[in-house]
């Protein structure tokens, strides 16, 4: 519960009840028990307790047991399509699969839409780029591979015309469908924060070891085997980022152990202004980047993203410009 909140319900209790005392407080969190109301009881303890530092065991208890259960329910349900919404489709008619993690209802593919849910197409680009147009690209350049690994979208064209958003939730449906909306820099940290605390989706014992969690339990290839090169047998265009060693909980190592949360982050790659021979570089079946609704400034914006020798979901908040194209997940309301 962020600090805002706190100060928000001590003054709703406390002006329900102009006389409120500590014994109050204390009534109040344990009907909230009762009520399985586990963040509220914790508030009015937390109340309770400014006056008395010593505390009440029972009610301590009594907030343990039930943040406990509420725990455990939430692990039957994550991973499983969302209840209610265990699919949407988007305006061109294609069908995601939906996913339960924590509190968030996410989608379980890579967006691959072509308009917008107002009809309004979206360019699909070759070499071009931009900051000002939105436009959409075929992963590794193939059109093959957009029903599975869906479009790379540059950031306007994700955006659309709303603006920059870091509320939770970001309030900025763009290129989602109705319904849904693109998850703001704090979206993703609230999905982030909460696999992190989820020993059964933490690989060894370092909270930040989540990649595997949230990675695709298949595609992923070595990094040693990204090159400027192209893989001519895959028709694959790789680029060599680095020689970072391969460890248990890096997402390339036995895949079969992947995708704990039902993410199923896909390595699209992403599209960049930079060329080698004439070419974008696109890090295909290599890394997978997502966008956020928030920007860094007028020219980049924050983005999260999977390499395949790393154990981390990492968070960019330097930011990626604008006219790359990454791929998108959009969260429902």
């Amino acid at each position: 519960m962020k600090p805002l909140q706190f100060f928000i319900i001590i003054a709703v209790l406390l002006l329900s009840t102009p006389t409120l005392h500590a014994q109050d407080f204390l009534q109040k969190a344990k009907k909230f028990l009762d009520a399985g109301e586990c963040e509220k009881a914790q508030m009015a303890y937390d109340a309770y307790k400014v006056e008395n530092p010593v505390g009440d065991a029972d009610v301590e208890r009594g907030i343990a047991e039930c943040r406990k259960k509420v725990d455990s329910l939430q692990a039957l349900l994550d991973g499983q399509p969302c209840p209610g919404t265990p699919t949407v489709t988007d305006y061109d008619g294609h069908t995601y699969n939906t996913v339960q993690i924590g509190k968030q209802c996410w989608m379980k593919e890579n967006l691959r839409t072509e308009r917008y849910a107002d009809g309004t197409e979206i360019i699909l680009g070759d070499w071009n780029t931009s900051t000002t147009k939105g436009y959409r690209y075929n992963p590794n350049n193939n059109e093959l591979y957009v029903k599975k690994y869906g479009y790379l979208y540059n950031w306007k064209a994700v955006m659309g015309n709303s603006s920059s958003s870091n509320a939770n939730p970001s309030g900025v449906q763009g290129i989602c469908p109705d319904g849904w909306h693109v998850p703001s820099d704090a979206e993703w940290l609230q999905l982030t924060d909460y696999v992190g605390s989820q020993s059964r989706y933490v690989c060894g014992n370092k909270k930040y070891s989540i990649g595997k969690a949230l990675a695709s339990n298949s595609q992923w290839r070595d990094g040693s085997y990204l090159t400027h090169e192209n893989d001519r047998s895959n028709n694959i265009q790789m680029y060599r980022r680095d020689s970072h060693k391969i460890t248990a909980c890096s997402v390339c190592n036995n895949q079969k152990t992947n995708n704990a949360t039902g993410f199923t982050a896909l390595p699209a790659g992403r599209k960049e202004e930079f060329t080698y021979n004439g070419e974008g570089i696109y890090y295909f079946q290599g890394e997978a980047y997502f966008w956020s609704a928030s920007e860094v400034n007028d020219e980049k914006a924050i983005f999260y993203y999977l390499y395949t020798n790393y154990e981390e979901f990492i968070r960019d908040d330097y930011g990626g410009e604008k006219s790359y194209s990454y791929s998108v997940r959009c969260v429902r309301d």
